[in-house]
Protein backbone atom coordinates (compact mmCIF):
# COMPACT_ATOMS: atom_id res chain seq x y z
CA UNK A 1 0.00 0.00 0.00
CA UNK A 2 1.39 3.36 -1.02
CA UNK A 3 1.37 5.96 1.73
CA UNK A 4 -0.14 9.33 0.92
CA UNK A 5 2.05 11.37 3.24
CA UNK A 6 5.70 11.98 3.92
CA UNK A 7 7.44 12.37 7.23
CA UNK A 8 10.48 14.49 7.79
CA UNK A 9 12.34 16.57 10.31
CA UNK A 10 14.40 19.74 10.59
CA UNK A 11 18.14 19.82 11.11
CA UNK A 12 19.32 22.90 13.00
CA UNK A 13 22.59 21.62 14.44
CA UNK A 14 25.66 21.16 12.28
CA UNK A 15 26.64 17.79 13.71
CA UNK A 16 27.32 14.84 11.43
CA UNK A 17 26.70 12.18 14.09
CA UNK A 18 23.44 13.79 15.24
CA UNK A 19 22.20 13.88 11.67
CA UNK A 20 23.17 10.25 11.13
CA UNK A 21 21.20 9.20 14.21
CA UNK A 22 18.18 11.07 12.83
CA UNK A 23 18.58 9.47 9.39
CA UNK A 24 18.56 5.96 10.90
CA UNK A 25 14.87 6.54 11.71
CA UNK A 26 13.99 6.36 8.00
CA UNK A 27 12.48 9.78 7.54
CA UNK A 28 11.36 10.51 3.98
CA UNK A 29 13.15 13.85 4.08
CA UNK A 30 15.19 16.18 6.20
CA UNK A 31 15.34 19.94 5.95
CA UNK A 32 18.60 21.68 6.76
CA UNK A 33 17.68 25.06 8.19
CA UNK A 34 20.01 27.81 7.01
CA UNK A 35 17.67 30.58 8.13
CA UNK A 36 17.46 30.00 11.89
CA UNK A 37 20.64 28.07 12.61
CA UNK A 38 24.39 28.53 12.42
CA UNK A 39 24.86 25.77 9.85
CA UNK A 40 27.16 26.91 7.04
CA UNK A 41 27.45 25.79 3.42
CA UNK A 42 30.35 23.40 4.04
CA UNK A 43 28.39 21.57 6.74
CA UNK A 44 25.30 21.61 4.52
CA UNK A 45 27.24 19.83 1.78
CA UNK A 46 28.34 17.11 4.22
CA UNK A 47 24.84 16.65 5.60
CA UNK A 48 23.39 16.36 2.07
CA UNK A 49 25.99 13.72 1.24
CA UNK A 50 25.13 11.79 4.40
CA UNK A 51 21.38 11.91 3.70
CA UNK A 52 21.95 10.49 0.22
CA UNK A 53 23.59 7.43 1.82
CA UNK A 54 20.29 6.86 3.60
CA UNK A 55 18.20 7.52 0.46
CA UNK A 56 16.59 10.49 2.17
CA UNK A 57 15.54 13.62 0.32
CA UNK A 58 17.29 16.73 1.51
CA UNK A 59 15.65 20.11 1.43
CA UNK A 60 17.50 23.24 2.45
CA UNK A 61 15.65 26.15 3.99
CA UNK A 62 17.12 29.34 2.61
CA UNK A 63 16.60 32.75 4.21
CA UNK A 64 16.17 34.66 0.96
CA UNK A 65 16.24 34.34 -2.81
CA UNK A 66 19.91 34.63 -3.66
CA UNK A 67 21.20 33.27 -6.98
CA UNK A 68 24.72 32.40 -5.82
CA UNK A 69 23.43 30.76 -2.64
CA UNK A 70 20.84 28.71 -4.54
CA UNK A 71 23.51 27.55 -7.03
CA UNK A 72 25.80 26.38 -4.24
CA UNK A 73 23.06 24.49 -2.41
CA UNK A 74 21.77 22.74 -5.53
CA UNK A 75 25.30 21.99 -6.74
CA UNK A 76 25.87 20.34 -3.35
CA UNK A 77 23.04 17.95 -4.27
CA UNK A 78 19.96 19.21 -2.40
CA UNK A 79 16.65 17.73 -3.55
CA UNK A 80 14.95 21.07 -3.19
CA UNK A 81 14.62 24.40 -1.47
CA UNK A 82 12.30 25.57 1.26
CA UNK A 83 12.24 29.29 0.55
CA UNK A 84 11.51 31.58 3.48
CA UNK A 85 9.09 34.46 3.32
CA UNK A 86 7.70 34.04 -0.18
CA UNK A 87 5.31 36.93 -0.71
CA UNK A 88 4.07 36.70 -4.30
CA UNK A 89 4.35 34.97 -7.66
CA UNK A 90 7.32 37.16 -8.60
CA UNK A 91 9.27 35.57 -5.74
CA UNK A 92 8.38 32.10 -7.04
CA UNK A 93 9.42 33.02 -10.57
CA UNK A 94 12.76 34.30 -9.31
CA UNK A 95 13.39 31.04 -7.39
CA UNK A 96 12.54 28.93 -10.40
CA UNK A 97 14.75 31.06 -12.62
CA UNK A 98 17.72 30.56 -10.28
CA UNK A 99 17.08 26.86 -9.55
CA UNK A 100 16.48 25.41 -13.02
CA UNK A 101 18.62 25.16 -16.12
CA UNK A 102 17.59 26.58 -19.50
CA UNK A 103 14.93 26.56 -20.91
CA UNK A 104 12.99 26.74 -17.58
CA UNK A 105 15.46 29.04 -15.84
CA UNK A 106 18.95 30.43 -16.11
CA UNK A 107 20.85 28.46 -13.48
CA UNK A 108 24.54 28.30 -14.23
CA UNK A 109 26.11 24.94 -15.04
CA UNK A 110 28.90 23.64 -12.90
CA UNK A 111 30.75 20.44 -12.22
CA UNK A 112 30.14 19.99 -8.56
CA UNK A 113 28.97 17.31 -6.17
CA UNK A 114 25.43 17.08 -7.62
CA UNK A 115 26.83 16.36 -11.08
CA UNK A 116 29.32 13.79 -9.74
CA UNK A 117 32.08 16.33 -10.45
CA UNK A 118 31.34 15.74 -14.12
CA UNK A 119 30.97 11.94 -14.03
CA UNK A 120 27.15 12.08 -13.82
CA UNK A 121 26.68 15.36 -15.65
CA UNK A 122 24.17 14.04 -18.22
CA UNK A 123 22.12 12.18 -15.61
CA UNK A 124 21.94 15.25 -13.38
CA UNK A 125 21.11 17.72 -16.15
CA UNK A 126 18.61 15.49 -17.94
CA UNK A 127 16.88 13.89 -14.93
CA UNK A 128 17.68 14.97 -11.38
CA UNK A 129 17.83 18.71 -11.98
CA UNK A 130 14.37 18.62 -13.54
CA UNK A 131 12.93 17.23 -10.29
CA UNK A 132 14.18 19.94 -7.95
CA UNK A 133 11.40 20.95 -5.59
CA UNK A 134 10.70 24.56 -4.68
CA UNK A 135 8.65 24.74 -1.49
CA UNK A 136 7.40 28.22 -0.65
CA UNK A 137 7.20 29.07 3.03
CA UNK A 138 4.07 31.14 3.57
CA UNK A 139 4.84 33.51 6.44
CA UNK A 140 2.96 36.77 5.89
CA UNK A 141 -0.46 38.25 5.29
CA UNK A 142 0.81 39.39 1.89
CA UNK A 143 1.60 35.77 1.00
CA UNK A 144 -1.87 34.67 2.13
CA UNK A 145 -3.40 37.41 -0.02
CA UNK A 146 -1.36 36.11 -2.99
CA UNK A 147 -1.62 32.41 -2.17
CA UNK A 148 -3.61 31.44 -5.25
CA UNK A 149 -1.06 32.98 -7.62
CA UNK A 150 1.88 31.57 -5.61
CA UNK A 151 0.49 28.05 -5.82
CA UNK A 152 -0.70 28.37 -9.43
CA UNK A 153 2.78 27.75 -10.84
CA UNK A 154 2.90 24.14 -12.12
CA UNK A 155 6.39 23.62 -10.66
CA UNK A 156 5.09 24.20 -7.12
CA UNK A 157 3.79 20.91 -5.72
CA UNK A 158 4.12 21.63 -1.98
CA UNK A 159 4.04 24.56 0.37
CA UNK A 160 4.51 25.13 4.08
CA UNK A 161 3.20 27.63 6.57
CA UNK A 162 5.53 29.43 8.98
CA UNK A 163 2.99 29.86 11.80
CA UNK A 164 4.97 32.18 14.06
CA UNK A 165 5.94 34.64 11.34
CA UNK A 166 2.45 34.48 9.85
CA UNK A 167 0.77 35.16 13.20
CA UNK A 168 3.23 37.99 13.81
CA UNK A 169 2.47 39.52 10.41
CA UNK A 170 -1.23 39.73 11.26
CA UNK A 171 -0.45 41.40 14.57
CA UNK A 172 -1.07 38.49 16.95
CA UNK A 173 2.26 36.65 17.43
CA UNK A 174 1.93 33.03 18.52
CA UNK A 175 -1.85 33.06 18.82
CA UNK A 176 -2.83 30.21 16.52
CA UNK A 177 -6.39 30.05 17.86
CA UNK A 178 -7.41 33.55 16.77
CA UNK A 179 -10.00 33.86 14.01
CA UNK A 180 -7.67 36.13 12.10
CA UNK A 181 -5.00 33.42 12.03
Amino acid sequence: MKKNYSLGTWITISNYEYCEIILKYNFDWICIDLEHSTINLEATKKLISLSEKYNTKTYVRIPDINKAFINKILDAGASGLVVANIKNNEDIEKCINYAFYHPVGERGMGLSRAQGYGNQFDDYVNKKSKNIEIIPLIESKEAIDNLESILSNKIIKKSMIGPYDLSSSIGDPGNFKSKKF
